[in-house]
């Protein structure tokens, strides 16, 4: 068996779709969500595709001696990989975000009573009771 590559993405009706998915000899072709889609592109730009954009040739990777004898790399895992990653990244951009916030909203309270220290008294009481509305 060789090697397809998909040049029109969403370019036939499902179909046509079908009939691929169930003419393939080595059940290969898998339904993915265009965000599965743009992952899956991403993460093998680089490790999946030998010379001049070609994908690898699988029977050669499973030969001994040609491609060092190295497996191809799962897709999937690199995918699954990336998004934990990507979680994760998320995850302390928003913790950091919290931080900084919390740290801004310190800045502004102490720049009020700094502005408020020359002020009269009741212009201070006045602010306070708006802040503690808030």
């Amino acid at each position: 068996y060789g090697r397809a590559r998909v040049y029109t993405q969403w370019g036939d009706s499902e179909e046509y779709l079908d009939y691929a998915v169930q003419s393939c000899p080595v059940d290969c072709i898998e339904w993915v969500s265009r965000k599965e889609l743009q992952t899956l592109e991403h993460v093998t730009q680089d490790t999946m595709y030998e010379a001049n954009g070609q994908l690898p040739c699988p029977m050669a990777a499973r030969a001994d001696g040609n491609m060092k004898g190295e497996p191809l790399p799962d897709a999937w895992a690199l995918a699954q990989k990336f998004e934990e990653k990507r979680a994760r990244a998320q995850s302390q951009q928003s913790e950091l975000m919290i931080r900084l916030n919390m740290d801004w909203v310190d800045k502004v309270k102490e720049r009020i009573a700094k502005a408020l220290g020359g002020s009269s008294e009741a212009l201070r009481k006045a602010v306070l009771q708006i802040k503690q509305r808030l």
